[in-house]
């Protein structure tokens, strides 16, 4: 997806969530993890989410958050 942005040279890590009623309460719950928020001050300066609905698992929504830096 980075690439796809057109992002040659990055630094990336990924959040997944499901179940959680919106993303803000996704990206909240995150927020409660010290490992997350490490990632987060590292040396990330961007933030990209998303959300998928997956029909075949009872109605489940998804929701990633994508930091990256440019190397």
């Amino acid at each position: 997806r980075i690439k796809a942005a057109g992002i040659a040279d990055f630094y990336s890590t990924e959040a997944i969530s499901k179940a959680f009623p919106n993303s803000f309460t996704a990206f909240s719950s995150h927020l409660g993890n010290l490992g997350y928020i490490s990632a987060m001050l590292a040396r990330y300066t961007h933030i990209g989410t998303g959300c998928a609905f997956n029909a075949n698992s009872d109605g489940i929504l998804y929701y990633t958050q994508i930091l990256y830096a440019s190397k």
